[in-house]
């Protein structure tokens, strides 16, 4: 199965090679990963799975890469989302940018 290693500022995203070892087959930074919880994925799940949508903005060659991932439980599933979603503005007014997105 698929695995994904998520680091301080890179997503990995691997295939199992028996035991321990991991076949890495794609990266991207962390900052460049958007996870979409509202895609449209009508007639791709089975009833019961916990799909994931997943869009790396900048892999490893530097394209746009898009994978829907099924996750095993509703909670790895928000746990993901959690991990992946950038922080949101706690003040009204403020907004807090992308990291693509931040003045230099």
């Amino acid at each position: 199965g698929i695995v994904l290693v998520l680091l301080t500022d890179l997503l990995i995203i691997g295939k199992r090679k028996g035991g321990e070892r991991v076949l890495v087959q794609d990266y991207c930074p962390r900052n460049m990963v958007q996870v979409s919880d509202s895609h449209p994925i009508t007639g791709l799940c089975e009833p019961g799975s916990f799909p994931l949508w997943l869009t790396l903005l900048n892999n490893h060659e530097n394209k746009t890469q898009e994978l829907l991932i099924m996750l095993s439980s509703g909670i790895d599933r928000c746990a993901w989302i959690d991990l992946l979603t950038p922080n949101t503005a706690q003040i009204d007014g403020e907004k807090i940018y992308e990291g693509w997105d931040c003045p230099k």
